[in-house]
């Protein structure tokens, strides 16, 4: 016989469209409400209108809408002064948010905290500052090449945003004084079921006593939504239905 060995969800915490915590995501659920929406004001360079063809061409789209997170408050640690967080990507803000709420939202005063650990499934694609900083140095190149005059610089960058895979889970364990290992995987859709998953072995086998286990995904829109376009894979008419005989894309 074997013995199969449970786990407690002791806290919960998230960040999504219109939903700031869990009460309020569970609100949007009861209600049915799709919190698809066109792009917020300068979320996308240029005219948003210009993007759609639905021809299909190059550097076009389908369709515009999309679920967009708002941007959190900057997020605030004195555990990771000197580290330039006000200048990191929003994706990093949204993670520390939310894996503040699921920490908070139980009792962890007496938890050992070098055997508390961090696994987050992150779809590892430009963030929206990196994204801003690559546009940035294209144009200052290609402007040097045909010999223009730039006396414009380039915006603040902390070299730290390059670091879209392993360094957020390491940022909250860091925020959080978790010592008992932070490590990020990227297995597409599937990233926060695996989290999951591997989270609940460590607990099982005893190797850690507390995990915080999770998704993330803030990657620059407007490259996901080019490329789910040229897909195919993109929903022409906005909305995601999944198992309706009307579904037509993400």
């Amino acid at each position: 016989m074997t013995t199969r060995r449970t786990i407690a969800i002791v806290g919960l915490g998230c960040v999504f469209p219109e939903a700031p915590n869990a009460e309020s995501f569970w609100k949007l659920v009861r209600q049915a409400r799709s919190v698809a929406a066109h792009p917020p004001p300068g979320r996308w360079p240029g005219s948003v209108e210009a993007l759609v063809d639905t021809q299909l061409r190059p550097d076009r789209l389908i369709s515009t809408k999309a679920c967009f997170v708002d941007p959190s408050p900057p997020f605030e640690s004195s555990k990771l002064a000197g580290l330039g967080l006000a200048e990191l990507d929003p994706l990093f803000h949204l993670l520390l948010h939310a894996g503040h709420q699921a920490w908070d939202d139980t009792q962890t005063r007496h938890l050992d905290r070098t055997k508390a650990g961090v696994i987050l499934g992150h779809i590892v694609l430009p963030s929206e500052t990196i994204s801003k900083w690559s546009d940035d140095l294209l144009r200052r190149f290609t402007e040097a090449a045909w010999g223009k005059d730039d006396e414009s610089t380039t915006p603040p960058f902390n070299p730290l945003n390059r670091y879209v895979a392993g360094l957020p889970g390491g940022l909250l364990a860091a925020s959080l004084g978790l010592r008992g290992g932070a490590y990020t995987l990227d297995a597409a859709c599937a990233s926060s079921l695996y989290a999951i998953k591997l989270a609940a072995d460590e607990l099982i086998e005893g190797r850690r006593d507390v995990m915080l286990a999770g998704g993330l995904s803030r990657p620059d829109s407007l490259y996901t939504q080019m490329g789910f376009t040229h897909l195919h894979a993109l929903s022409p008419t906005g909305a995601c239905r999944p198992f309706s005989r009307d579904a037509d894309g993400l």
